[in-house]
């Protein structure tokens, strides 16, 4: 039961205490009552008198006195400590605008009156700085070095690695320009074949014959200038341009030297103007 109930129960029994005393204290006109209505006046009053026993029983419970008394006194707690929250969020709000408008003032003397100037940077700073930049140099250097030997381990296993920079295209290009025998070639090869000769054993299961591919392959059997532009631009890759020699055929059989030298590696890698 609740607080509210019980406060309800309690107003009513006191007004139906009170009717009773009236009820009980008149003594005016009592003669003149009919035998009704002395038993209706009796029932009623026995019924007042057995309501109000039976709510005095019902209110006189100890445990419930206990519940209502902890209520109670719970519900006195919940408004001290109203009391208090409402006082110390006043307080809050107090500070909060001292605050704020000591922020404000602040911010304005520093846009107003106060010099603009960059944070120096304090000397643990400093010292932390260089010392990463000396971690990372020397991480570096090692790294160049690892590169390095990778680099010479790789070559001496024939691998190929252009130079640095445009180096390597500039010296492509120079070997192109000073290419003249290939231009040559190509100028005899624009040049119209009179007739092609295809040999009779040059045929395999009845096919057709690729002309095109037959005439580069057998144009030293057709020609003697094709054999000549053939045998010079094959010689290129024998012998240096650079070699002042006449005659470029070695007089044994040349193995290329790994790694491979920029003429080589033009056709590997692409040309750039």
């Amino acid at each position: 039961m609740s607080i509210t109930q019980t406060k309800t129960q309690l107003a009513e029994a006191i007004g139906l205490y009170e009717h009773l005393k009236l009820e009980l204290n008149q003594t005016q006109n009592l003669d003149s009552y009919t035998e009704e209505e002395w038993q209706a006046r009796l029932r009623n009053l026995g019924l007042e008198t057995a309501t109000l026993m039976h709510t005095g029983r019902i209110l006189d419970d100890p445990q419930l006195i206990r519940v209502l008394k902890s209520k109670q006194k719970k519900l006195h707690r919940h408004s001290l400590w109203k009391k208090r929250h409402r006082k110390r969020v006043s307080l809050f709000q107090k500070q909060l605008a001292k605050r704020n408008e000591k922020w404000i003032k602040q911010t304005e003397w520093q846009v107003t009156m106060a010099p603009t100037s960059k944070p120096a940077i304090t000397v643990a700073k400093k010292d932390k700085l260089k010392s990463k930049i000396k971690e990372y140099s020397r991480i570096l250097s090692k790294l160049t070095l690892l590169r390095s030997l990778r680099r010479r381990k790789l070559e001496t296993k024939g691998h190929f690695f252009a130079d640095d920079g445009n180096q390597f295209f500039n010296k492509v290009k120079a070997w192109h320009e000073a290419n003249a025998v290939k231009e040559e070639y190509e100028t005899v090869e624009r040049k119209p074949i009179k007739k092609l000769h295809v040999d009779k054993a040059d045929t395999w299961n009845r096919m057709r014959i690729d002309k095109p591919a037959y005439a580069y392959w057998c144009a030293s059997d057709q020609s003697l200038d094709a054999l000549l532009s053939n045998r010079r631009l094959w010689d290129q890759y024998i012998r240096d341009v650079d070699d002042h020699v006449d005659h470029k055929v070695p007089p044994t059989f040349v193995t290329p030297t790994p790694p491979a030298n920029g003429i080589w590696a033009s056709y590997l890698l692409p040309f750039k103007e």
